[in-house]
């Protein structure tokens, strides 16, 4: 069912010039996109699985390595995404996405000849940084070639893409590290992404003008002012930005949460967890993004009541996982956390694109992501290490647990902030399809 629906959502994509932009081959334009987007997850998602035997090599502590999780990528892709979003909504959509990818691909491989912090901090910097370039046009350049009436479902193939990527970098990435150690897992990463970003060069259509719709002269502040003057867009930033502390939490430590409290091997955790998030990446998204698509036609404020729903059962979700006493019963009790992370992302996508308008698309989704991993992984993955060395040092056992488990805290504020937000959804849709 969830097949026929995308098959459909790429056919009408052809055929409804009232809601889709005229960008030739949607087949082939979607299959680019979701490997762009499953690489793009694959190398931020790393970082976790090898993330003990790298701070053992390196000589690491857990706020260092919370630095390198979260800062040392979120600061450059923050300060690069807005421009480069702007620049990419001038027209040049695919061409920043390759040049991009090809960048941090790049960088990613650099990353596995790191002989100490700072030198995987410079490593670090410049993934972000051509991820910052790269991430917002994937969605904008799905956008633009399938139009609205089913930009979630569409949306929910590029992010299974990304999810596939992630639970790859798990079992794919212990298994790498146990074998031939966690170096090798960043130059595979990188070399597949040179080679994807080639071939996205070469083959990705380019949007013309009319599609875009956005005068040459512009400004970012322009575009960032315009944005933010729609409460709902404001709020979901809001939301997204506060829930990420946890999200990225969870995504930067549950690895290592596995192997510290059960001491089990990356390749193990890979092959478990890996296994069981990356089923998980198939399904959920596409049922989340047919649901939230549905919801949204019988009144465009339930994507937003979705968010609030899901955070709020992330809450207990999260507990009773961090809570397991065995490793069988943990792997058990993350399939409902994985879950609910992956149901989150196809109706906040589609909101953010939805309340931009064809004008801001590349813009909205840069200004998304950079409140993502500036709030997310800025603040998220640093704090729980700092709080895991300190309750560490004052003789707490199980440190890494109960630093997550207080990160949980910010699920209640991202929850009010959507509830608001759905309240104005209505109102910045019809700023967005008048702008």
């Amino acid at each position: 069912m969830c097949r026929s629906h995308c098959a459909r959502a790429v056919r009408e994509s052809m055929s409804n010039s009232d809601d889709t932009s005229p960008l030739v081959r949607p087949a082939m334009t979607l299959a680019l996109l979701s490997s762009a987007s499953f690489l793009n997850s694959y190398d931020r998602s790393i970082f976790p699985i090898i993330l003990e035997p790298m701070k053992r090599e390196l000589a690491l502590t857990d706020t260092q390595v919370g630095l390198l999780v979260g800062p040392a990528f979120a600061i450059l892709f923050a300060i690069v995404s807005i421009p480069m979003a702007s620049f990419a909504d001038k027209g040049r959509r695919a061409a920043v996405l390759a040049w991009a990818m090809g960048f941090w691909s790049l960088m990613t491989a650099l990353c596995g000849l790191a002989t100490g912090f700072a030198t995987m901090a410079l490593g670090r910097f410049g993934v972000g940084a051509g991820e910052g370039g790269g991430g917002p046009s994937i969605n904008a350049l799905a956008a633009d070639a399938f139009g609205v009436k089913r930009l979630a479902t569409v949306l929910s193939v590029i992010v299974m893409g990304s999810n596939i990527g992630a639970a790859t970098a798990l079992l794919a990435g212990g298994w790498l590290t146990d074998a031939f150690g966690w170096r090798c897992v960043f130059l595979v990463g990188g070399a597949a992404g040179l080679f994807i970003s080639l071939a996205i060069a070469l083959a990705l259509p380019r949007p013309t003008a009319h599609i875009v719709g956005v005068a040459p002269s512009s400004s970012i502040a322009t575009r960032i002012s315009t944005l933010f003057r729609r409460p709902a867009f404001a709020l979901l930033c809001a939301g997204i930005g506060l829930s990420s502390i946890a999200l990225s939490s969870f995504t930067a430590w549950g690895p290592a949460f596995f192997i510290r409290k059960f001491h089990v091997s990356p390749g193990e955790v890979g092959r478990t967890y890996g296994i069981i998030h990356g089923c998980l990446a198939i399904l959920i998204p596409l049922v989340a993004g047919l649901i939230s698509d549905r919801l949204a036609r019988l009144d465009p404020r339930w994507p937003a009541y979705m968010l609030v729903i899901i955070l709020l059962l992330s809450v207990p979700a999260n507990f009773a996982f961090l809570s397991s006493s065995s490793f069988g019963a943990a792997l058990f009790l993350v399939v409902p956390v994985s879950f609910l992370q992956l149901a989150i992302v196809p109706p906040y996508y589609a909101l953010v694109q939805l309340l931009a308008g064809p004008q801001l698309r590349s813009s909205a989704a840069a200004v998304s992501g950079a409140i993502i991993y500036l709030m997310g992984y800025g603040l998220g993955p640093p704090l729980v290490g700092l709080m895991s060395d300190t309750f560490g040092w004052a003789g707490g056992a199980n440190s890494l647990e109960r630093a997550m488990m207080l990160s949980l805290v910010s699920y209640f504020g991202g929850a009010a902030m959507f509830w608001l937000c759905a309240r104005h959804v209505a109102a910045g849709q019809h700023a967005a399809a008048g702008a």
